[in-house]
């Protein structure tokens, strides 16, 4: 599959990328053909925040979640780039797919014979896709569906509901710790769901990150959910570039958790349930004069920053984890860039806490 993704990819427009983050979208799509879909998603990732209008950054993101399986999430994003640009054919193709993995039949089907009529200079893969349409066409519509992986259960005594929080979905972020109105929970990794039971009613989940370095503050989400009779499902998920906690319908997230989850615990949260530790406020940053490694050499120091996600380096592996930093030249220096705070070294918004980037001074706002 990862073969075939990669013949769908096209370039965009050099007009609509600098040439930086061109650079970084041909990385992007070198990563999605060598079938190293993790990597593509991270280098679309940082893209697509800068880039919310260049169809096939989705596109490409949308064929590296394909090739792990998070169907749901590829839909989205395919869905979205299509949106950009009608019959965009790496979209289309991708899109059949992630719609044939999760049985809607017909949408794939149509998707299919859509990419299969386009130019064949531009979808190649046109004979494959129009097989795979008559194949679809010719399979029987009446299979029943698979049962659920979490069912519904009954209140167990004294009221408690159930919340079921899952991550299925690449991030920059591989685990989090769960915390239900200031009681924690414990964490959760990628490929995971946790069954929480609480009383019946409001309640505030809360989700964070865990630091890597000493000058990471944890991303936090938080969202409402009210519990009853029936299991509540939540995920994250993208929106715009951006990771979001929200509700799921369950339809949709049983069929998700079962095609990629395993159960890590369950956990029942009440008065009595440990108290959750306070989030890490950041440090401040701190401007210093760096050492002069060649005295007279008319060499002249630079000026280091240190501060929330920034720190000198000499390669990525050194700021911690490779999915949340990378190491880049900023002013004649190498430093971290990764949740950067105000001030913080950055070259892409996917840099900042803020979500912002100065272009012109390369700092977060």
């Amino acid at each position: 599959m990862g073969t075939l993704i990669m013949t769908l990819v096209v370039l965009a427009n050099g007009a609509e990328l600098s040439p930086e983050a061109l650079v970084q979208y041909q990385k992007a799509n070198a990563a999605l053909g060598a079938g190293q879909f993790g990597a593509a998603i991270e280098g679309y990732n940082a893209l697509a925040a800068e880039y919310p209008r260049v169809a096939e950054v989705f596109a490409g993101r949308c064929s590296a979640s394909v090739g792990l399986k998070h169907y749901a999430v590829a839909e989205a994003d395919c869905v979205y780039a299509l949106a950009l640009k009608p019959q965009l054919p790496a979209a289309t193709y991708a899109l059949a797919m992630a719609e044939e993995f999760q049985g809607k039949r017909d949408a794939a089907i149509t998707h299919y014979r859509q990419y299969a009529a386009l130019d064949p200079k531009l979808a190649p893969a046109g004979p494959a896709a129009a097989t795979r349409a008559d194949a679809l066409s010719a399979a029987p519509s009446n299979v029943p569906a698979p049962p659920p992986l979490v069912t519904a259960s009954a209140p167990v005594a004294g009221g408690t509901n159930m919340l079921v929080v899952y991550h299925n979905h690449f991030a920059s972020f591989s685990r989090v710790t769960l915390v239900l109105d200031g009681k924690l929970v414990g964490d959760l990794s990628m490929n995971e769901f946790v069954e929480i039971n609480a009383a019946a009613g409001e309640h505030l989940l809360e989700a964070r990150t865990n630091p890597v370095s000493a000058y990471e503050t944890p991303r936090v989400w938080s969202h409402p959910f009210r519990l009853s009779a029936s299991p509540v499902y939540a995920n994250f998920d993208s929106n715009g570039g951006q990771m979001t906690l929200q509700e799921v319908p369950s339809r949709q997230a049983v069929t998700e958790i079962r095609a990629d989850c395993k159960k890590a615990y369950a956990r029942e949260i009440g008065p009595d349930s440990i108290q959750a530790p306070p989030v890490p406020a950041a440090r401040a940053v701190v401007m210093a004069p760096a050492v002069n490694p060649w005295p007279g050499s008319g060499v002249g120091a630079t000026t280091v920053i240190i501060g929330p996600g920034a720190q000198s380096c000499r390669f990525s592996s050194d700021c911690g984890d490779s999915s949340d930093f990378s190491c880049r030249d900023w002013h004649g220096q190498r430093v971290c860039m990764g949740f950067g705070g105000p001030g913080a070294p950055c070259w892409f918004s996917s840099d900042c806490l803020s979500s912002s980037c100065d272009g012109s001074q390369k700092v977060c706002r």
